[in-house]
């Protein structure tokens, strides 16, 4: 239910994104502020910038046919070269998800999932890779889930070693512990425009528009407060109408119109009628 809900969410999205960029050319020749802006409040847009590179990569040099040359692509990494060169080119490369090295965890009752992409490579079925992977990933998806496996209903159940105790393999990761962080966020008007900034490299959203935000207080009312969560941080931005000094301003009716992390755009939203 909840990975329903989830894709049901970003249905949206999706929707507005690809009548933006319906193909991969539109995208390659798209200001990189724009695409963040079609994919702000997703997340992830590290993610965002790389389907960017990527596009631009294609459109310089092609689309790959093999794994290697998809490793090449800025973003692309073991897991995605190997799906695309056995699904879409039928090569008997593995396609190694953390499904994936589950299934292989528990099959040999590993504690650690690191041999996963040889184990994967030894028993594919190099005349319909892609099949296999797929269906190798979706045995870990819906049958060998991380928790309450079916293993009833497991078609390899007879061979596996540790389905007396499938939860214990691999060993699992120790939770992070949440990391508290509050802020303060200035709201400054000036001549119909507000202060703000942009994320510099380094920075969480790098490249998106904010509130200038410090540890400290700002001098000034406190009008409100947004919560926000990024991975195991917890994050309280207390909102203020305070004075700032800061060499950019932004028309409010441009606001919503830049690419901005869903905890301004609330914070826009919300008090600037945005």
């Amino acid at each position: 239910m909840c990975q329903q809900t989830q894709v049901v969410t970003v249905i949206p999205y999706w929707e507005r994104w690809i009548t933006r960029f319906p193909t991969v050319a539109s995208l390659a020749q798209a200001p990189e502020q724009e695409v963040l802006q079609y994919w702000a409040g997703l997340g992830y847009y590290q993610r965002a910038r790389n389907l960017h590179r990527a596009a631009m990569w294609f459109a310089k040099v092609g689309f790959p046919t093999s794994y290697a040359e998809w490793l090449q692509v800025p973003g692309v990494g073991d897991y995605t070269a190997g799906a695309i060169a056995s699904i879409c080119f039928n090569q008997p490369t593995p396609a190694v998800d953390g499904n994936v090295r589950r299934v292989y965890a528990r099959l040999n009752a590993q504690a650690s999932a690191s041999g996963a992409r040889t184990w994967a490579a030894g028993v594919m079925d190099a005349q319909c890779p892609g099949t296999w992977n797929q269906a190798l990933m979706e045995l870990g998806a819906r049958i060998c889930k991380p928790r309450n496996p079916d293993c009833k209903n497991c078609p390899v159940e007879k061979f596996c070693s540790g389905k007396s105790s499938p939860e214990k393999y691999p060993t699992p990761t120790p939770q992070r512990a949440s990391i508290l962080i509050e802020r303060y966020v200035a709201l400054c008007r000036r001549e119909g425009k507000w202060a703000m900034r942009q994320a510099q490299p380094g920075e969480w959203g790098e490249g998106l528009w904010e509130f200038p935000s410090k540890e400290s207080p700002w001098d000034g009312e406190v009008v409100g407060v947004v919560r926000h969560t990024i991975t195991h941080h917890r994050i309280t931005l207390k909102v203020q109408m305070a004075d700032v000094d800061t060499r950019v301003w932004q028309a409010a009716l441009d606001i919503p119109h830049l690419p901005m992390g869903s905890a301004h755009r609330r914070i826009a939203q919300n008090f600037l009628g945005g």
